[in-house]
């Protein structure tokens, strides 16, 4: 794409995004004003109507509360009533009729009166006999006033409630007797709060907040999201109850006793709580419709759009006229370089944009000065570089055929260190033997060696230098030829390991060691007598199938540390027992997935090979080893020998 098409573009995309954001800036802005207003409004509904709800919570009860106060008096009136009638000598009779006489004259509908054993032997109805027990299970209601009896309480006075026998909605109010220990309890018929709470209940004053128009529905609803007061518009809602939203609303306004919005599609959810005593017992919601919201939302948005349309049309012919005249001096030096890079720029191409007073000319100018320098540079570089062509492709030709010469070199030495290697195992109707190294490089430091000391004991070796190539290799052959010449059928694998040792300490200029593991085999008795230099222990397979690993001797490796000295470890190999030496190449090898080979591989693999000869157990090994690689490029230098003892030792006699 071309800079004056893009010039164009990013104009354009820059007022566009602009006009876009600005437009939608104001459009959010109107929006949220609209929103605001209707959350206020809703809120002051919601917040009258969780006042109102309180009201009409309040009012019943402190009605009755004054009609309890009344109560208590005029029981009081009445114990003084009954002690003087006593006095006066009037009969149980006498008195209960005058009791019966109030009752008929005044909203008090029973009077019950104890003697000091609770027994309600005045009253003020007929043919009931009632005595006040103090076992809640056995009186529920009656008694509460026991403790009148006991001088425990100067008054009870209990919540009105809706009797079992009746359902009527009773309030029973006691005080102790004037004279003498009893129970003064007088009952009223408090239906009539029932219809008070109703005329100023809940429900009046939903219906009434409803007849504006303004408010579609309104509930009001218990702590335990149960709705107790609830009306709507007719055909102003689809569900007629609380969605999960709005219910979300609740909880969260229930959680922290503030007022709180949420808008929803097709109108405005206002939650309030209605306090009472400073917590919470309600709250109060309220649906307010957003019609006219949506309407004058549109009409911005539609607004929004024909600016940000008339703005685009506009902006794109300015970018157009804009980045012609911009760009038409770079297109002119743009054109000079292409020329330049195809050697035919000719300096008056740039006069009349050199010229220029601003940037663009400075840049023209320096242009013009620079290609001239640079043709002549260019002239004087190609011969430069048609020389140093020659020098490189003569230096090339040398490198090679050095390259050629020490590949040719590495080969002879990798064969040269392969035939050192005994390729010709001992042939001994008592044992069988096999070994085989494959190096990381053209050249590695392991080893493994064998030689018969006399016609009964055989000298077995493997080794592991670090490090690899050939200063590994050198030090593999010293090591090698010192293990040989060391070795005799009288010494023992421990004094023949601290010998070399202290000669390769003592001609180890690059600082590099060895691990070796030796051990001496008693071909007729099947002891192996062995000395442990740093090496990995051998594994032993038993005829079996048995997998174990020769214990350790903890001793370091060779050419570290002289004057050190090698403990030795004598087993016994029974008839067609396994020994299998090892280097770590096999056992460290690395899989693409980044794990080792291990030993636990390594076991599995000689115990379903247990069968195979030597030969065909360490081909196996290096197989399951290579195939386990997938390919990936040899870390380390591979390495094993296995050992099979196949006649049967002596039994031992007293």
């Amino acid at each position: 794409m071309s800079y004056r098409r893009r010039l164009t573009l990013m104009v354009t995309a820059l007022l566009l995004v602009t006009v876009t954001a600005v437009s939608g800036l104001l459009a959010w802005s109107s929006h949220r004003a609209m929103l605001e207003e209707a959350e206020m409004s809703g809120q002051l509904v919601a917040k009258v109507l969780a006042r109102s709800a309180v009201l009409a919570r309040q009012l019943p009860r402190e009605m009755e509360d004054v009609v309890g106060d009344m109560m208590v008096s005029a029981a009081r009136i009445a114990g003084r009533l009954i002690a003087e009638s006593e006095a006066a000598g009037r009969g149980p009779g006498e008195i209960a009729a005058m009791l019966e006489d109030i009752v008929r004259q005044s909203t008090i509908s029973e009077f019950w009166i104890t003697d000091r054993n609770g027994h309600a032997y005045l009253h003020s109805l007929p043919g009931v006999d009632f005595t006040f027990d103090p076992d809640p299970a056995k009186q529920p209601q009656a008694h509460a006033f026991w403790p009148l009896l006991t001088g425990k309480a100067d008054r009870v006075v209990q919540e009105a409630r809706k009797r079992e026998i009746d359902n009527r909605v009773f309030k029973y109010v006691g005080v102790p007797g004037v004279d003498g220990p009893r129970i003064v309890q007088l009952g009223v018929d408090v239906g009539f709060l029932e219809a008070v709470a109703d005329r100023v209940g809940l429900h009046r004053m939903v219906k009434s907040l409803l007849a504006g128009g303004d408010i579609n529905a309104i509930w009001v609803i218990g702590n335990d999201l149960e709705t107790i007061a609830h009306a709507s518009v007719y055909g102003s809602e689809t569900n007629p109850q609380p969605d999960e939203a709005e219910l979300a609303l609740l909880r969260e306004v229930l959680a922290a006793g503030e007022t709180d919005s949420r808008l929803r599609p097709g109108h405005l959810a206002v939650a309030a709580p209605v306090i009472d005593e400073g917590r919470a017992i309600g709250l109060a919601l309220v649906r307010l419709p957003t019609d006219k919201l949506r309407g004058m939302l549109h009409s911005q948005t539609r607004i929004t759009l024909v600016i940000v349309l008339i703005a685009l049309a506009v902006g794109a012919l300015v970018s157009v006229l804009a980045a012609q005249r911009v760009t038409g001096p770079v297109t002119r030096v743009t054109e000079a370089a292409m020329a330049m890079e195809a050697r035919s720029f000719k300096p008056e191409a740039l006069a009349d944009t050199a010229a220029r007073p601003d940037e663009i000319g400075r840049l023209a100018a320096v242009f013009r000065r620079m290609a001239a320098d640079v043709l002549a540079r260019e002239e004087q570089l190609d011969g430069l570089v048609r020389e140093r062509t020659r020098d490189l492709e003569a230096k090339t030709d040398l490198l090679v055929q050095a390259h050629h010469r020490i590949d040719e070199e590495l080969k002879v030495a990798q064969a040269l260190q392969i035939a050192m290697l005994p390729t010709d195992f001992l042939r001994h109707p008592r044992y069988e033997m096999f070994g085989l190294m494959a190096p990381a490089r053209e050249v590695g430091g392991d080893f493994y060696d064998f030689v018969a000391l006399d016609g009964r004991h055989v000298l077995v070796t493997v080794g592991d230098v670090s490090g690899k190539g050939v200063p590994a290799a050198f030090f593999m052959v010293l090591t090698r030829t010192l293990m040989q010449n060391m070795a005799s059928a009288e010494g023992s694998p421990g004094t023949l390991l601290a010998q070399v040792n202290d000669r390769l300490c003592r001609s180890n200029p690059q600082n590099l060691f060895v691990t070796v593991f030796c051990a001496i085999l008693d071909t007729a008795t099947g002891d192996l007598r062995y000395a442990n230099g740093g090496h990995n222990p051998p594994l032993r397979l038993g005829a079996d199938g048995t997998i174990s690993t020769l214990p350790s001797t903890g001793d370091m490796a060779l050419g570290v540390m002289d004057g050190e000295t090698y403990r030795e470890v004598l087993v016994q190999l029974g008839k067609g027992e396994t020994l299998f030496l090892y280097t770590d190449g096999l056992t460290e090898a690395f899989a693409p997935d980044g794990s080792l080979f291990g030993e636990a591989r390594l076991a599995e693999v000689m115990r379903r090979s247990r069968s195979l000869s030597m030969q065909a157990l360490v081909v196996e090994a290096i197989t399951a080893v290579e195939s386990f690689a997938a390919g990936l490029e040899q870390a380390d230098d591979a390495t094993c020998l296995a050992l099979r003892f196949k006649g049967e030792a002596p039994t031992e006699t007293a």
